[in-house]
């Protein structure tokens, strides 16, 4: 998860998230009688949302253990994927460079 990503009740519904309902006066009606809007949380798992229309966004931390773990999990693979994409280069570097220089002119003189 991202350190400190904000989710409104709307988007929150549209990932469908494991124990959550999948509508935003759903998820509305569950922070309510959860008390996720707490006074004393404001900042760290919940605050107000800017621009039209007002309502509030809601980190992770507010969510259950289930909804957490997906969201955790769709973000992962953007992450993976950039670091595969790295090591791969890095490796092909590392192969190119290790080859014989005769090797090497022959294949930047085709350029």
């Amino acid at each position: 998860m991202n350190s400190h990503s904000w989710y409104s009740a709307s988007q929150l519904a549209e990932l469908a998230l494991p124990g959550m309902p999948g509508t935003a006066r759903g998820i509305q009606i569950r922070a309510e009688s959860e008390n996720w809007l707490a006074p004393e949380r404001e900042g760290q798992t919940w605050r107000r949302r800017q621009g039209r229309g007002g309502g509030f966004e809601f980190t992770p931390y507010a969510l259950p253990l289930s909804a957490r773990v997906k969201l955790a999990v769709a973000e992962a693979p953007a992450k993976t994927e950039a670091f595969t994409d790295k090591r791969e280069r890095e490796d092909l570097w590392r192969r190119y460079e290790g080859m014989p220089e005769c090797l090497t002119e022959n294949e930047l003189s085709d350029f």
